[in-house]
C-alpha cells in the first residue's frame, strides 16, 4: 500500500534498482539541460519584473501622497474654524499613515 494513494499496488513496483538509478540519471541530466538553457534573456526578464515591481510600488506610493494632499488641502480650505482645520488634517494625516501601512503589507505577501 502505498502512503499517500492508500492503494493496495505499488506503481513503481516493477521497476528495478537498475531502472530507478537509470530514470535518476535521466532526470538529473534534464535538470542540468534546463540550467544550462538560462541565460541572458532570462536574467533580463526577472529584472524586468523586479523593475516593473518597484515601480508600482513607487507609483502606489505617489497615489498616496497625491491623495493626502488633495484630501488636506480641498477639507481644510472647506472648514471655517482653525481647530477644525487641525483636527482634519491630522485625521488624513492617519490615514495616509495607516494606508501606507496597508499598502506596504499587502506587497510584502504578495512578494513572498
Amino acid at each position: 500500500m502505498t502512503t499517500l494513494q492508500r492503494q493496495e499496488h505499488n506503481p513503481i513496483a516493477h521497476l528495478s534498482g537498475q531502472d530507478i538509478e537509470n530514470l535518476g540519471r535521466d532526470l538529473d541530466a534534464i535538470r542540468q539541460q534546463v540550467l544550462d538553457s538560462r541565460g541572458e534573456r532570462d536574467a533580463v526578464y526577472i529584472r524586468n519584473v523586479i523593475d516593473f515591481q518597484r515601480k508600482l510600488e513607487l507609483g502606489s506610493r505617489g497615489v498616496l501622497l497625491f491623495s493626502l494632499f488633495t484630501s488636506v488641502v480641498f477639507g481644510i480650505t472647506q472648514r471655517s474654524e482653525p481647530k477644525m482645520m487641525i483636527r482634519f488634517g491630522a485625521f488624513c494625516f492617519a490615514l495616509f499613515v495607516g494606508g501606507t501601512i496597508a499598502a506596504s503589507w499587502l506587497m510584502y505577501f504578495i512578494k513572498h
